[in-house]
């Protein structure tokens, strides 16, 4: 960790510096505010000593100007000044503790790090990754055992530790481990990961490297955990989609297929709970457990993600938690959205969740419908014979209102319904389209199991039954997947067809964070998969979550087509005033006549193999680049030979 010390009293400093660093920190040490504050605009730093009687700037003048910038870095004054005023006016100057001179340095260093744990959100010092645990009193433990490291090794293993199953940069890594004095270069990290690795060696715990986005200290069964969680993750999406406002009360209708559809092993068992902006619990199980407060959210998803473990009605279980803006009529506020699932038995839940409390829900139907008779009778009468007509219309009729009334009143209102209805006319043609296709596609996966299970009845014989019940979990498999894409699909094209609600975008960080989660797709095939574009972030105007599912598709797609021991490249670069986002692989590519086809819903080409797949993720993923004003164009790669698809986004300005 790197902080800055900032004391004029240079015999004092030196000491301090170098317990410092046999601590394990970087230091950074100047003798004067101005000199503190210039580096407090330039320099990322995890903690800041000050002086408060320091020439230029005393510490008070540099705390306020850091407080004034928005900066939330943790400082500690280190001062002579003991009394009591002068303690209370540098905390209210902005600063987080204070410590009066003379003092011991182990109270120092406790400070310190109790300073680094409520900054990011920890309760405690004490963090395990496997077999690797860093402990309270500063030191790595492996194995129980203490584990021998220089203060640089122990500086960038605790920066790792800290980011854990997360990608850290190179560059991130230097700033944080050395100081502006340390006469090195940012490929020195090389040599500290190098000599790491071999402490680490034969624990479990690994430190890998990821091509373009850094270095990652993760565990053997990370993989497995992040797979685990994406699903969890879906359905917990797949909930906050059906959230809406009734009568000012935010609600939400969970049907069993919802769930069921991402549920893939009916061994677990489902739990899940949706609270409402004010805290009550609208849906679900009431006493499901909260959210540890020390919980990181997590960076692999673009989403306001937590997970965590807990135990619940006396088992382990895994929890998702999401958090779903709402801004409704007079309801305003973050929707918290759980699933929870089994860690050992995996049933599927069997009894429908119940509503939260109908006769409050009632009473609120009963004084809005009060309401608005009365207003009807006393305000809204010339809306009697729009009303009349539009009770004896024909339910399924979707022509357009005649000009039958005069009123100026009404026709605005005639005009905007007429118009509502050519919209409905239009998505319901779409969608009856849609659900054509859709059930074309799901007949076959129906038919095969329907001779799957022929097959097996027909015979006594217990080997032939095993054999039709591994093909019949294959063919589910893949049903679920094709079912899966069959929403997101409609999903988008709903969104089509709507209003457009974008928000500024770092691509950077969504593209990097889609190939940290395919990366255990493209290990299982020995496929080298790496980033090579810009590291600064890019701002584009979208929708995060359909921008990452993009994304998604297109590196399965690559990854899937791409033979074992290929290559997958994603590459990013900013052109004038837009950004290109192409996705490159080593695979068998799309010959130039064969490209509308495979841009068309439910069409697969004759090259794919053996490759299973449903035939929807470039339509998809073609949908979304035209949500966001863009398309993809389809090319065979110059430097891997396979498939080029890219994209092009305008640069929000």
């Amino acid at each position: 960790m790197r902080l800055l010390l900032a004391e004029d009293n240079r015999e004092l400093a030196h000491w301090l510096e170098k317990a410092l660093v046999q601590e394990g920190f970087a230091v950074d040490c100047v003798s004067d505010g101005r000199a503190a504050d210039h580096l407090l605009q330039g320099e990322n730093y995890a903690v800041a000593i000050l002086d408060i009687g320091m020439p230029g700037f005393d510490g008070l003048e540099v705390v306020h100007r850091l407080r004034k910038r928005g900066q939330t870095l943790p400082v500690l004054f280190l001062t002579a000044r003991s009394n009591v005023a002068d303690r209370v006016k540098g905390l209210n100057a902005g600063a987080d503790d204070y410590l009066p001179k003379p003092f011991e340095l182990e109270e120092l260093d406790a400070r310190l790090r109790a300073l680094l744990r409520r900054s990011e959100g920890r309760t405690q010092e004490r963090q395990r990754l496997g077999e690797l645990e860093y402990d309270d009193e500063g030191f790595f433990l492996l194995r129980d055992e203490p584990l021998s490291l220089t203060p640089r090794e122990l500086s960038l293993l605790k920066v790792l530790m800290h980011r854990r199953t997360r990608p850290v940069s190179r560059q991130q890594l230097f700033d944080q481990v050395f100081s502006l004095n340390d006469d090195v270069s940012p490929e020195s990290i090389d040599l500290y990961i190098h000599r790491l690795r071999k402490k680490l060696t034969g624990s479990g715990v690994r430190i890998t490297t990821l091509r373009g986005l850094g270095y990652v200290l993760e565990c053997g069964d990370e993989a497995a955990t992040q797979a685990y969680d994406r699903t969890l993750l879906s359905s917990a999406r797949t909930i906050s989609e059906r959230l809406e406002v009734r009568n000012s009360r935010l609600a939400v209708d969970v049907p069993w297929v919802v769930l069921d559809s991402f549920e893939l092993n009916m061994n677990d068992r489902l739990y899940y709970k949706v609270v409402d902006p004010d805290g009550r619990v609208i849906s679900g199980y009431d006493d499901l457990p909260k959210m540890p407060p020390a919980t990181s959210r997590t960076t692999l998803y673009p989403a306001l993600a937590w997970f965590y473990h807990t135990e619940y009605r006396g088992q382990a279980i895994r929890v998702a938690r999401l958090l779903q803006p709402v801004n409704e009529d007079n309801v305003f506020g973050m929707a918290e959205i759980y699933v929870a699932e089994t860690l050992q038995s995996r049933r599927y839940l069997a009894s429908q969740l119940l509503f939260s409390s109908w006769v409050s829900q009632g009473l609120l139907v009963l004084l809005t419908l009060v309401l608005t008779a009365w207003l009807l009778r006393r305000v809204l009468r010339p809306m009697r014979q729009l009303s009349s007509l539009m009770v004896r219309r024909e339910p399924g009729l979707l022509a357009p209102l005649p000009e039958l009334l005069p009123w100026s009143e009404t026709r605005l209102l005639i005009v905007a319904f007429n118009r509502y209805i050519d919209r409905l006319r239009g998505v319901l043609s779409r969608q009856e389209r849609f659900n054509a296709d859709a059930s074309h596609q799901l007949k076959t996966p129906l038919a095969v199991l329907k001779t799957q299970v022929s097959v097996a009845l027909a015979r006594q014989d217990p080997a032939l039954w095993q054999e039709s019940l591994r093909a019949m979990n294959v063919t589910l498999d893949d049903t679920i997947v094709l079912t899966e894409r069959l929403l997101q699909l409609s999903a988008v094209k709903g969104k089509e067809q709507g209003d457009r609600h974008f928000t500024p975008v770092d691509l950077v960080q969504v593209v990097q964070n889609c190939c940290f989660s395919r990366l255990a797709q493209a290990r299982s095939k020995a496929i080298d998969l790496g980033y090579d574009g810009v590291q600064q972030p890019v701002t584009i105007e979208g929708d995060d979550v359909l921008l990452g599912e993009l994304c998604a598709n297109l590196l399965e797609n690559a990854i899937k087509y791409t033979p074992a021991g290929g290559t997958v490249t994603v590459f990013l670069r900013v052109d004038g005033g837009a950004v290109e986002l192409s996705v490159e692989d080593s695979g068998p590519g799309i010959e130039e006549d064969q490209i509308y086809q495979a841009m068309q819903p439910f069409h697969r080409l004759d090259n794919v193999g053996n490759a299973a797949g449903s035939g929807i993720g470039l339509a998809l993923a073609g949908d979304i680049a035209r949500l966001h004003r863009s398309h993809l164009q389809l090319t065979r790669s110059e430097t891997l030979g396979g498939l080029c698809v890219k994209m092009r986004f305008l640069l929000l300005t």
